[in-house]
């Protein structure tokens, strides 16, 4: 009879067991899943949050700043056959042989892309950008030599756009600071216009012409740039560009003799500008 109640304990006490046991293993995924959450070890939880700021990465971004124009002048060279034409008149100073044409500072804007690579403290990438600008200039002259009919003579210059594809190659100063040099070719969207009018002349003098280029020339510049999150850059750059010489020629053929006159500008200037950056991929620690 002893035994028997020593059989039936034992057996309720194995039973008890195996039911905690069971309970135990069925709890125990959700269990690791809330002590992970809480920072404790025993689960995974998701990804987790990055430890480092990098520098790696595509990214897209906007600017805004400003340019302004190194080169300062119009240049003419004339042809003549004779005494009446373009080329005599430059000669004795009727036509002037230069003039100011320099267009002011011109508020720039434009978007940026770009793909770095961060090896140890150093960051090398290439960046792509296009910027609109609004920067236009003009002269007239009017001709004061007795000896001449009077002629005016006038030019115009413009620039809508400037875009680049550039190399670039920093140090971080610290994790999230970061200076660099950049350089490449540039190309833009230039417009050179000259014209003379003479109504006095034989035959009546009245002559226009333009060239609308998109040169391919080169820039050079430096920035520094730093990260706020993962995610979020701002910059401030400096450029210079030099895109080459834009000319274009006007005709003037009187009684027997033929003349030219030609206008010659150089397309080179700078830019400062300060911009945003958003990087792709990343999420903020």
């Amino acid at each position: 009879m002893l035994y028997q109640r020593k059989f039936t304990a034992m057996k309720l006490l194995l039973s008890t067991l195996n039911k905690s046991f069971l309970i135990s293993a069925l709890l125990a995924p959700a269990i690791a899943d809330h002590s992970y959450a809480d920072g404790m070890p025993g689960g995974y939880g998701g990804r987790p949050a990055p430890c480092c700021f990098t520098w790696s990465g595509f990214y897209f971004g906007v600017n805004g700043g400003g340019a302004w124009t190194d080169s300062h002048t119009i240049r003419f060279t004339g042809t003549d056959t004779g005494t009446g034409g373009f080329g005599s008149e430059i000669a004795d100073g009727t036509t002037p042989s230069q003039a100011p044409l320099d267009w002011s500072k011109s508020f720039t804007g434009g978007a940026q892309a770009g793909y770095n690579v961060q090896l140890g403290s150093a960051v090398i990438g290439v960046e792509a950008d296009l910027q609109w600008l609004n920067a236009y200039a003009n002269f007239v002259v009017v001709s004061t030599n007795p000896l001449r009919p009077t002629i005016t003579t006038s030019a115009d210059r413009e620039m809508s756009m400037l875009a680049t594809l550039r190399a670039r190659l920093g140090m971080t100063l610290w994790e999230r600071s970061l200076l660099y040099v950049t350089g490449g070719v540039a190309t833009g969207d230039t417009t050179l216009r000259i014209a003379s009018s003479c109504p006095a002349c034989n035959p009546l003098r009245d002559v226009t012409s333009s060239s609308a280029t998109t040169p391919i020339g080169w820039t050079y510049g430096a920035g520094y740039e730093v990260g706020l999150t993962q995610w979020l850059m701002v910059k401030a750059e400096y450029l210079h560009y030099d895109l080459g010489e834009n000319r274009t020629t006007v005709n003037y053929d009187y009684p027997g003799n033929t003349s030219s006159m030609t206008g010659k500008v150089h397309d080179e200037g700078n830019i400062v500008r300060v911009g945003v950056n958003f990087r792709l991929g990343q999420s903020a620690p």
